[in-house]
C-alpha cells in the first residue's frame, strides 16, 4: 500500500465511508428479523381454534339425508298443529263473544219492552254490563237531529226556508258541510225578507249573527266578514272620503282597483239576494228562525 501524507489518508478514508456499500455489507449491518412475533403467534392460535371448531361442527352433522328430511317434516307438522289450535281458539272465542252479545241485547230489549229499570248492581250481577255490545247501544233509535242519516238531514234543509237552513248549518260542523254542499257558500251580507210583512221588511245575515260573533267583532261591509273593532274604525275613516257613486271611486279618488271591483260585486250580490228572497217570501206564508 503506498504511503500518503496524513491529510491525503484522511480524505481517502472519508471518501471510502461515503461510497455505496455492497449488499453483503448492508446485510451484515441490518438486524435480523424476528419471525416469532406476538401478532403471528395470535394468528396461528386463532387459525388452530377455527380449524378445531370447523372439524367439530362437521363431525356433528348427520350423514343421512333421509334423517334430515324426517326431522323437517316433524317440525312442519308441529307448526301446522300449533297454527290450527290457535285459529280454532280464536274462532271459539269470537263465537262465545257473539253469543254473549246476542243474549245481552235480547235481555235489554225485553227490559225496555216491559219498562223495567236495571240498576248498575243488577247489571253487574246478571253480567249485562260486561257483555253488552257497544255498537248495539249506539245503533238504537235516537231522537237527536244530528244522529239522522245524511239523506234525512238534507231533507230537513229542504223543508226549512233559506234563513232557517243557514242558521241550522252554522250549529255544527256536520250541518255546515251538508248545507254548503247543498246550497253553496252564503255571504254575511245576504238579505232575507220576512214573509207576510206589509212593507217587505227584512234583515241581513250579519245582523242575526251579531250576538253570536260577540262585542269584540264588528261587521265590515268591504270584507264581508266580522273583523276587530280597531281595524274597522280605520276602514270607516277611509271610506268617509270616498263618494257613494261607484263610477268615480277609482278614477277621481285613487281607490284601489281591486277594492272598487269588490264593492261593486257586493252591491250586485245584494240585489240578487233581494230578488231571490222576494220570490221566496211571496211563496211562503210563514217564517221562523
Amino acid at each position: 500500500m503506498p504511503r500518503y501524507s496524513p491529510r491525503v489518508n484522511r480524505l481517502l478514508e472519508r471518501l471510502s465511508l461515503r461510497s455505496p456499500r455492497s449488499p453483503a455489507f448492508i446485510e451484515q449491518r441490518q438486524p435480523p428479523l424476528r419471525h416469532d412475533t406476538v401478532t403471528k403467534r395470535f394468528a396461528l392460535a386463532m387459525t388452530t381454534n377455527l380449524a378445531a371448531l370447523i372439524s367439530r361442527k362437521i363431525s356433528e352433522l348427520p350423514l343421512d339425508k333421509a334423517a334430515d328430511d324426517e326431522e323437517e317434516d316433524q317440525v312442519s307438522l308441529a307448526v301446522d298443529d300449533l297454527t290450527l289450535a290457535i285459529t280454532r281458539a280464536a274462532v271459539e272465542e269470537e263465537n262465545d263473544r257473539a253469543q254473549n252479545n246476542d243474549q245481552a241485547v235480547s235481555k235489554l230489549a225485553v227490559a225496555s219492552q216491559t219498562n223495567l229499570t236495571i240498576t248498575p248492581g243488577q247489571a253487574n250481577s246478571t253480567n249485562i254490563g260486561s257483555h253488552t255490545n257497544p255498537m248495539a247501544v249506539i245503533n238504537q233509535a235516537n231522537s237527536r237531529l244530528i244522529a239522522l242519516p245524511p239523506e234525512l238531514q238534507l231533507r230537513v234543509f229542504d223543508l226549512l226556508d233559506r234563513c232557517s237552513s243557514t242558521c241550522l248549518g252554522l250549529t255544527t260542523r256536520i250541518f255546515y258541510r251538508l248545507h254548503r254542499a247543498a246550497r253553496g257558500k252564503v255571504p254575511l251580507c245576504a238579505f232575507y225578507f220576512i214573509p207576510g210583512a206589509p212593507d217587505c221588511r227584512g234583515f241581513r245575515l250579519h245582523v242575526l249573527l251579531k250576538e253570536w260573533a260577540g262585542p269584540e267583532l264588528l261587521y265590515c261591509e268591504i270584507r264581508d266578514k266580522f273583523v276587530n273593532h280597531t281595524s274597522l274604525e280605520i276602514e270607516r275613516i277611509e271610506r268617509a272620503k270616498i263618494p257613494k257613486n261607484p263610477c268615480i271611486r277609482y278614477c277621481c279618488h285613487g281607490l284601489n282597483l281591486e277594492s272598487a271591483i269588490e264593492i261593486a260585486a257586493i252591491q250586485r250580490r245584494d240585489n240578487q239576494e233581494k230578488r231571490k228572497d222576494a220570490k221566496e217570501a211571496g211563496k211562503a206564508s210563514y217564517w221562523w228562525v
